[in-house]
């Protein structure tokens, strides 16, 4: 996903999780490495379509509002426009 910032050309970069049930700490840590390469770059960073379990794990670790979640990969859009 670092590669992939770095190569966008786009003004956001968006994470859908949906197929996502379990979230490792590796898996956060590379969602947090990312988000901070989106700020470096003056990128936009959202994820959306969580499922209830990794939902909460990003509470529980006051996450959520610093890899700006979105319920629907549509919300998620809407902000972008």
């Amino acid at each position: 996903m670092t590669r992939a910032v770095g190569e966008s050309e786009g003004q956001y970069f968006l994470v859908n999780l949906s197929q996502i049930s379990m979230l490792p700490s590796m898996m956060i840590g590379q969602l947090v490495n990312v988000r901070n390469k989106c700020n470096e770059t003056k990128m936009g960073f959202q994820v959306c379509d969580l499922n209830p379990t990794v939902s909460e794990a990003l509470k529980i670790m006051n996450l959520d509002t610093l890899l700006n979640v979105f319920l629907t990969e549509a919300d998620a859009l809407a902000v972008a426009e």
